[in-house]
């Protein structure tokens, strides 16, 4: 009983590895040499994949169809999942630890331990009729401590509940074009699975890492994930090759190392948590949930 337990997972992997020929690993490699490009190394580790093509096939899936909704199991275990957790708000105790954690209020609070330890100890030695009243001072001190830091709190908190309540409600009712089974379907960008082919709309914030398979003009503004200001132009596999070549060709004829910026380059690469500035096609998802770059 315990062998065979023991065995399924294993064959499990074995099953989803029959059925994609591309590891989970290399996805992520490859939008790695993205990430930390200085020309046109995601160009080249994707020609190194046998390009966009292959790579669809590797994954199982079609450039024009999709994926099918009956290998979405062994997508999951193979490649991971893209479902993430509603953004919760700290709770209103862990703020007013926060707000004490300053060093004036930390003073504050000792001072007013140390009058209330001091005017007592004096009033047993000199006035043991004062000693009900000497602890006032210090006490009002510690009381108007607790008082600040705790209505500061509470504000606070109804302030981040108010922000968690509209973000998780902004996230739920987003919605991205997902072709499936030759279908194009609007889905929740929670269930896209490695393989999808997702369409590329205006505006559109990219929920997951994918390659660009068709297109024309997109551009990314990739500002909230790396801080660079300029748009980046996207490009099929095909299309960032010819400019590439005509880059070399500028190189031989202009003794230059490089004949364009890396900016000027286009690149097959999506990122996720970046948005569509310009442009329209579709992309394969090559990486989702915690390994993507949206994490």
């Amino acid at each position: 009983m315990s062998s065979n337990q023991a065995s399924g997972p294993v064959n499990d992997t074995q099953m989803a590895q029959s059925k994609f020929k591309i590891t989970k690993q290399q996805l992520i490699d490859l939008v790695g040499q993205y990430k930390t490009r200085e020309f046109d190394e995601d160009i080249r580790a994707v020609a190194n994949l046998g390009g966009a093509e292959a790579i669809i096939e590797k994954l199982n899936s079609d450039k024009d169809k999709g994926i099918t909704d009956e290998d979405l199991m062994d997508r999951e275990m193979f490649f991971g999942s893209n479902m993430r957790e509603d953004l919760l708000a700290d709770s209103c105790c862990s703020m007013l630890w926060v707000a004490l954690d300053d060093f004036m209020l930390k003073l504050l609070i000792f001072c007013s331990c140390l009058s209330i330890a001091a005017e007592t100890f004096l009033a047993y030695l000199n006035d043991p009729c004062h000693m009900a009243t000497a602890w006032l001072d210090g006490f009002a001190i510690m009381l108007a401590v607790i008082l600040v830091s705790g209505v500061g709190s509470t504000v606070d908190y109804r302030k981040e509940v108010r922000f968690v309540e509209k973000r998780n409600h902004s996230e739920s009712v987003k919605r991205c074009t997902v072709i499936r089974d030759g279908v194009s379907k609007s889905m929740h960008p929670k269930l896209l699975h490695v393989g999808d082919v997702v369409s590329i709309q205006y505006g559109m914030q990219i929920p997951v890492d994918g390659l660009v398979l068709t297109g024309s003009q997109i551009s990314a503004d990739e500002s909230a994930m790396t801080g660079e200001s300029d748009e980046i132009r996207k490009a099929t596999q095909q299309e960032c090759v010819e400019r590439l070549e005509d880059a070399a060709r500028q190189a031989r004829e202009t003794q230059k190392v490089h004949g364009v910026r890396k900016h000027e380059l286009p690149s097959p690469i999506l990122q996720s948590g970046t948005s569509i500035a310009q442009g329209e096609g579709t992309f394969i998802c090559l990486m989702v949930g915690e390994e993507s770059c949206l994490g």
